[in-house]
């Protein structure tokens, strides 16, 4: 227990957010569920252009944003992110919070680097859950030619157990 009577569920006190809606009274629900969890750190932006700016003047830890705002998308910023030469920003956990939930959409915003979504309407448990993910199960981060982000794979798949068709075989992965 904090003061006050109130709890800290995950120990977000001293972790940063960048909030980033055109809406701002989505920027006001969203802003008091984090609060409610124990964040004190949160930052607003209601622009790519304002949340591009705050980025440079001071890197925070994690990024909810909202996947339209004006012209731009949410593939537009995390592209522009991912791209960054500070690593506090290109690897810092960028949350999609959005109503436009169609799988094309979801797999374009994977594409471009985001690292978790949550559908709006949002809820305290859906919004726990994906910060839960990124803060306590950060998954590798890639960065080659065709694409800098979080690994997309999430599926636990079994080895291959098929005949070997490459005529390269990779090497072994290392021992654990």
């Amino acid at each position: 227990m904090t003061s006050a009577g109130e709890t800290s569920l995950i120990g977000l006190a001293n972790v940063g957010f960048l909030l980033v809606d055109d809406n701002r009274n989505m920027l006001t629900i969203v802003d008091s569920i984090i609060r409610a969890f124990g964040a004190r750190k949160i930052t607003h932006a209601v622009s790519e252009n304002e949340a591009v700016s705050i980025l440079k003047s001071a890197p925070c830890d994690i990024m909810v944003c909202d996947y339209i705002l004006g012209r731009y998308t949410i593939c537009d910023i995390s592209r522009e992110i991912r791209k960054s030469r500070d690593d506090r920003i290109k690897f810092m956990p960028i949350i999609l919070l959005t109503a436009h939930t169609s799988l094309s959409r979801i797999q374009a915003a994977r594409d471009a680097g985001i690292n978790n979504v949550c559908a709006k309407p949002v809820s305290t448990t859906d919004l726990f859950r994906r910060l839960a993910t990124v803060v306590d199960h950060p998954v590798p981060f890639i960065a080659c030619n065709a694409y800098t982000g979080p690994d997309r794979r999430r599926k636990n798949r079994p080895p291959y157990t098929q005949t070997e068709r490459r005529t390269h075989v990779p090497l072994a992965p290392a021992a654990q």
